[in-house]
């Protein structure tokens, strides 16, 4: 609508609203001359409703534009497959916002089949549609906690990603890595990691090799994916590689400038480093952490890595039975996380109670 690109929404949906009054009685009385047109305009006043927040009335429309293609799609399955599909999809997407999940997976699973079917048929033409669609279900799966069935349908949207890449690796790069990392952290959560492992370490590879070329396009996705591996190999405590993984990491982000992620990087390696006795290299680099920090006490993230820092370092000093320095580390840390009322510092809460700073 032109008065909705202007921002003349309330105008626009007045006349959607009378559109659809007219096809409405159009469609009452010649519903197979006039489904097609009465579906479009349900579908585009719900747009407009939508965009101002009328939650509830979208999703009545969308119902009601979904009957109407349900029963075109069992006259014409070649006709409105698609449409009906992505019917199905749209519907799901409102009902999630509402945590109507039960709806959903139900939707979903029936705009699956509805592709599978296609992609069966016209592997080439529905491929990208299908495994889309795989990956929509096996995240609502995921988050449902059917994570057995998250994987079978992971896996299968992986092997058409594969296929896809091989013949495409430009367009297709980016998402096979991503499916990659998604059934890896998959496999990593039902204790699967060698698998997991060898998921990402191919992802890796991938990005490498994509940086190497395009730096400032793929740095984000380089970082994360060697954040990734870091973050399983010292689930297995194999603190070398993640000391190795997590130093490229902090090279990546020193290339884009991002100083944030680059001190965030170090102050891992000191964690590792701790756990690896290199005490040495502990203290060159926590010295170095600390005079970085200095440089940028006027950055809003300051803190939050101060805090870290002093976490770390006390510690190293508490197992070094350094009790007082350990104390002055804690001191300030918990200084800065109670004025600021930072979380996430949930595995330092034991040791900064153990020295006397209560805290829950």
């Amino acid at each position: 609508s032109s008065y909705h690109s202007v921002d003349r929404t309330v105008e626009a949906i007045v006349l959607e609203e009378e559109s659809l009054a007219i096809r409405k009685t159009l469609y009452a009385e010649q519903p197979a001359r006039w489904a097609e047109d009465y579906a479009c305009s349900l579908i585009s006043l719900a747009y407009f409703y939508k965009s101002v927040g009328r939650t509830v009335e979208v999703i009545a429309l969308k119902e009601e534009s979904l009957a109407i293609l349900k029963a075109l799609y069992a006259e014409q399955p070649a006709r409105w497959a698609e449409g009906y599909a992505q019917s199905l999809n749209s519907l799901a997407v409102c009902y999630e916002s509402a945590g109507r999940t039960v709806e959903v997976i139900a939707l979903k699973e029936e705009s699956l089949a509805i592709r599978k079917a296609l992609y069966a048929e016209q592997p080439a033409r529905w491929a990208e549609d299908y495994e889309q669609s795989l990956n929509n279900l096996a995240v609502c799966y995921e988050s449902a906690g059917r994570t057995e069935e998250a994987i079978t349908l992971q896996e299968e949207s992986l092997g058409i990603q594969k296929a896809l890449y091989a013949e495409q690796p430009a367009r297709w790069a980016k998402y096979y890595t991503r499916s990659l990392n998604n059934l890896a952290y998959s496999y990593h959560s039902v204790g699967r990691t060698t698998e997991s492992i060898a998921l990402q370490e191919e992802s890796l590879a991938i990005l490498k090799a994509l940086y190497a070329e395009q730096p400032a396009r793929w740095a984000e996705d380089y970082e994360q994916s060697l954040n990734n591996l870091a973050v399983c190999y010292e689930g297995i405590g194999q603190y070398q590689d993640v000391l190795n993984y997590c130093k490229l990491a902090e090279s990546v982000c020193c290339n884009v400038g991002d100083t944030k992620c680059e001190i965030d990087y170090q102050i891992r390696q000191l964690k590792t480093l701790r756990r690896l006795e290199d005490v040495d290299t502990f203290n060159k680099l926590a010295l170095k952490v600390e005079a970085r920090l200095l440089e940028h006490v006027d950055e809003p993230w300051h803190l939050l890595s101060l805090a870290w820092l002093c976490g770390v370092l006390a510690i190293f000093l508490d197992e070094a039975n350094k009790n007082q320095q350990a104390k002055e580390k804690l001191s300030q840390m918990h200084e800065i996380i109670t004025e600021r009322q930072l979380d996430g510092f949930d595995s330092i809460y034991p040791l900064l109670n153990q020295y006397g700073f209560n805290i829950s």
